[in-house]
């Protein structure tokens, strides 16, 4: 499974920064608010793949910390794109690129960007701080 989880973690990552940079630089004119979605994502997925690792396994605490933080930037990420999809389309539709496609979905896609590094980081970091014994 590791090697399978490292790449599909890996397409989602770099699928991730690619619907990142297109949203942040060519649907926006440079309008970088949005790409704390990925940035969301990027730390949310460092703690959801640190829920496998050998110190969140063995006690408690850590596990119960990662899982914490895992949360907090998953809920960041879903709470963000409401905020932007009800609160914030016409400001994203002020930053527009000329051709770019309809402000709600260009927040899709920095949503979307988010969910998929923090899958994608986590499970490649799940599979990088693996222990070599199976419990």
């Amino acid at each position: 499974m590791s090697s399978v989880g490292t790449a599909t973690g890996g397409l989602l990552t770099v699928a991730s920064i690619f619907l990142a940079g297109i949203v942040t630089m060519f649907f926006t004119n440079s309008y970088f608010w949005l790409g704390l979605f990925w940035i969301f994502g990027i730390l949310g997925g460092v703690a959801l793949g640190n829920l496998n690792s050998r110190k969140a396994r063995t006690r408690n605490t850590y596990r119960q910390e990662y899982l914490a933080y895992a949360s907090i930037f998953l809920g960041a990420i879903i709470i963000l794109g409401i905020f932007y999809l009800f609160f914030l389309t016409d400001r994203v539709a002020r930053a527009l690129a000329p051709d770019a496609p309809s402000a709600v979905l260009v927040v899709w896609l920095a949503i979307i960007s988010g969910l998929s590094s923090f899958v994608g980081v986590g499970l490649v970091l799940a599979n990088i701080v693996a222990p070599e014994s199976s419990y």
